[in-house]
């Protein structure tokens, strides 16, 4: 995992999402925008952090882990059965 940079400060935060509620928007390929950093917090359950990148591999990741989103990056996750999880937005 790589850490955010010293400079940036968190500015939103998605709400608590479940396999329910999990926007679809985030089961498919999307990015975060220019000069914008992500983190993923996994509270119940497992996610897997897909990168869009072929070099990069498929992170699986359970309760209490996080996960940081580069700007720009493209993305998507897939769910591993009960979970509940949410970003946080840095610039």
């Amino acid at each position: 995992m790589k850490t955010l940079p010293d400079h940036v400060t968190a500015y939103k935060k998605t709400p608590v999402f479940d396999q329910d509620s999990m926007p679809a928007g985030l089961l498919k390929t999307h990015r975060t925008k220019e000069g914008t950093w992500g983190v993923l917090n996994v509270l119940e359950g497992s996610v897997v952090f897909c990168p869009e990148q072929q070099s990069t591999e498929k992170v699986s990741l359970s309760a209490g882990d996080q996960w940081v989103i580069q700007p720009e990056q493209a993305h998507h996750l897939e769910l591993n059965g009960p979970v509940s999880c949410y970003v946080e937005f840095y610039k």
